[in-house]
């Protein structure tokens, strides 16, 4: 990629998967530390703008067309909110827990 190029990425902007992910695990990673809780009504607006702000970066920059863009958006949150991807994984806040049992 080159400034005034494009991205060879077709149809599914890997640039969008991480700004999703990276919005999506920090919140995440947000509501599990109860010290950070009085930010949880902050913190969620300003990643949705700053998401909002790199895809039409991206997009005016020439890298990726739109439907490129929300294609990946939204293909990015169902596979991050579908139950069935997770349920073979380990209890979320057992990995917190340092009293938890873990099998080794």
């Amino acid at each position: 990629m080159h400034p005034g190029g494009v991205c060879a990425d077709l149809l599914f902007s890997g640039h969008s998967i991480f700004y999703v992910m990276s919005m999506i695990t920090s919140l995440w990673l947000l509501r599990m530390h109860p010290k950070w809780m009085p930010w949880i009504a902050v913190v969620p607006p300003l990643w949705f703008l700053l998401l909002v702000q790199r895809v039409m970066r991206t997009i005016y920059e020439g890298y990726h067309y739109s439907v490129d863009m929300s294609v990946a958006v939204y293909v990015t949150l169902l596979i991050w909110h579908a139950p069935i991807l997770f349920r073979d994984l380990p209890d979320p806040l057992s990995l917190w827990d340092p009293y938890a049992r873990r099998a080794l």
